[in-house]
């Protein structure tokens, strides 16, 4: 058996099904999936700064989870979840800032 096919064997127990992400130029609309660009926020709610530098963090990704692939339905619930992470800091410990925000359409107005 070769290298490449010992390899395959051994991570057959933890392959899992994926998607690839269509994506556009542009930032689109607030609500829509996106890398990066001008997350959705709450009319109320400011722009997130990281804990450790007092900054603004940067958004880096923002899932609408009603556009994902139609044979996922509702695995993962609805709304739109969000995650931002901190660039201004040098990271000399494991200090890493991060947020991690859920949105439901029940919870707030996503038009």
């Amino acid at each position: 058996m070769s290298k490449l096919e010992q390899l395959k064997k051994k991570l057959s127990g933890v392959k899992r099904l994926a998607w690839k992400p269509i994506v556009q130029e542009g930032d689109g609309d607030l609500t829509v999936s996106k890398f990066g660009g001008k997350p959705w926020l709450n009319a109320d709610e400011e722009w997130p700064c990281c804990p450790n530098c007092g900054k603004p963090i940067q958004l880096f990704l923002q899932l609408n989870l009603d556009e994902l692939p139609q044979n996922l339905n509702t695995k993962f619930g609805n709304g739109i979840l969000q995650f931002f992470y901190c660039t201004n800091e040098i990271i000399v410990e494991l200090n890493i800032s991060v947020l991690l925000s859920v949105f439901s359409a029940a919870s707030a107005s996503l038009t």
